[in-house]
């Protein structure tokens, strides 16, 4: 089914009067759980224009300022911005003669009797669209859903174990037993967390290491551990002065312990924060908790191919949906614009004679890491390059925050090379 073409489709459901695309509409040959080939198969295009015409298709939506959460819902604001797109751009694909043979497929333009033509199956090329709006609405708005949740999950954690340490420092011998220690308060949940309370037992080597959760069995020694960190009462730590020096920013709550503190843990600058103030982590562990904090240090540098003598354009860096967004916002930062049809169509009224020039198209753009050897081509459409570029840039945040005091003043700078073509 995915081989053929609209009038082939159409003819096999024995469909011979003029317009078959309305008729083979109607008759339900397309559906939003086929795929996207169905769709510009259907409106008789090329192959190889398959994913420009979709990028187009999502580039329009987001700047004209249309809503994916209100497209899904509202067929009329489906309509309204198929029709806007189709009076960009129906000329340029099913307008004249010589568009058509660029973009539309030999066989079907065989047919004349069901080619996808423009002004004149307008009505129908809007159906389409409207449906292949519907479906990528749904597609976006999923996997801002997932995304979310991806989020929320990684919030709760962070909570989670801010809570449990908070807890762990709070609580006396008599409140928490040490054989009683749960193991949620002492080992994290996700990776995250880990990396913090690996960070905090390296600064704070006096507090001990901390165990996994199968090494927590109430040993004596274990019970001295436990004992160590919580808050005993004024006596016990008389008597026991001598042994207690590595747990000193935990004796008290009061402002002299947290003078002490700060003085015997030199490496650490003195801040305000709520996380620091009430839960011992160091500026070098917060660090490593939000995303925000590395990306106002991350920046792309973006050039293009036909600007080669140009310096870069620095654009501060912010999270995209997909290949086609990403491209779409650095052509957008470097002044590439396309050819605009309806000024195409002004000029055609003066001089019948000229062919249309072919639109200037960012094909690809080569995406490169100046602070490694990362160097990759997102293209077109394909969201898997950019998801590997996310991949290893979150790598390298990481990285940094596992080793903040040696990176400190290290910028993450993105070379972005657009390549444009006519």
């Amino acid at each position: 089914m995915a081989s053929k073409t609209r009038s082939q489709r159409t003819l096999s459901l024995g469909h011979t009067e003029k317009n078959a695309m309305e008729e083979a509409l109607d008759d339900g040959v397309l559906r939003l759980s086929m795929r996207y080939r169905d769709f510009t198969l259907f409106l008789d295009l090329k192959d190889q224009y398959h994913k420009e015409f979709l990028t187009r298709l999502t580039e329009h939506t987001e700047q004209f300022g249309f809503d994916w959460g209100l497209l899904e819902q509202s067929k009329q604001e489906r309509m309204s911005c198929a029709e806007s797109f189709l009076g960009r751009y129906g000329m340029l694909y099913w307008g004249k003669e010589v568009n058509r043979e660029r973009f539309l497929m030999k066989d079907s333009r065989a047919d004349p009797a069901s080619l996808c033509i423009y002004p004149e199956r307008k009505k129908e090329i809007v159906r389409v669209i409207e449906m292949l709006l519907q479906k990528k609405a749904r597609s976006f708005l999923k996997a801002n859903m997932v995304s979310a949740m991806n989020k929320l999950f990684w919030l709760c954690d962070l909570i989670r174990w801010l809570t449990g340490r908070t807890t762990q420092i709070l609580q006396t011998p008599s409140d928490a037993p040490a054989k009683t220690l749960s193991s949620s308060s002492l080992v994290l949940t996700n990776g995250l967390a880990g990396s913090l309370s690996s960070r905090v037992g390296d600064n704070n080597n006096q507090l001990g290491k901390r165990r996994a959760p199968d090494d927590l069995e109430a040993s004596p020694s274990r019970l001295r551990g436990a004992d160590a960190r919580a808050i005993r009462p004024f006596s016990s730590i008389i008597d026991t002065a001598k042994n207690t020096t590595r747990t000193q920013d935990l004796v008290g709550l009061n402002g002299a312990s947290r003078d002490i503190n700060r003085a015997e843990y030199s490496g650490t600058p003195k801040t305000d924060s709520v996380i620091d103030n009430h839960s011992g982590i160091t500026p070098a562990d917060t660090a490593r908790m939000p995303e925000d904090a590395l990306k106002q240090q991350t920046k792309f540098l973006v050039s293009a191919s036909t600007q080669p003598n140009m310096a870069p354009v620095w654009v501060p860096f912010q999270f995209f949906q997909s290949a086609a967004s990403f491209i779409a916002h650095m052509a957008e930062e470097c002044n590439i614009h396309e050819w605009d049809p309806s000024a195409q169509l002004t000029k055609e009224i003066s001089k019948w004679d000229s062919s249309p020039p072919a639109p200037q198209a960012v094909v690809a753009a080569s995406v490169k890491f100046e602070w490694s050897e990362f160097f990759i081509r997102v293209r077109q459409g394909r969201d898997d390059d950019w998801e590997f570029v996310m991949q290893e840039l979150r790598n390298s945040w990481r990285v940094k925050g596992e080793d903040g005091s040696e990176a400190g003043n290290q910028r993450f700078h993105i070379r972005v090379m657009l390549h444009v073509v006519s």
